[in-house]
């Protein structure tokens, strides 16, 4: 979170727009999905969702893409 000067809010928003666009599609899709089912649960019902959400996201291309590019210390290149 950060702040800008309303002059500055529409270019800070398309630049935010433009560093999401660069995550992985389905990480951004699940953490949306986890927000909105979390949403009017408890904290420990809240925690099991996103334990599920990781379990089922390891073995997936994303998240061994993302664990390289930072271990190797570059942007990561998610396919779409």
């Amino acid at each position: 979170n950060y702040i800008v000067p309303d002059a500055g809010l529409h270019e800070a928003a398309l630049d935010y727009c433009q560093t999401i666009g660069t995550r992985s599609r389905p990480g951004i899709a699940e953490m949306k999905r986890l927000a909105r089912e979390g949403a009017d649960m408890t904290i420990d019902q809240q925690m099991r969702l996103e334990r599920d959400a990781a379990v089922r996201a390891l073995p997936g291309n994303d998240v061994a893409e993302g664990l390289d590019a930072f271990e190797n210390r570059r942007t990561p290149a998610f396919k779409y």
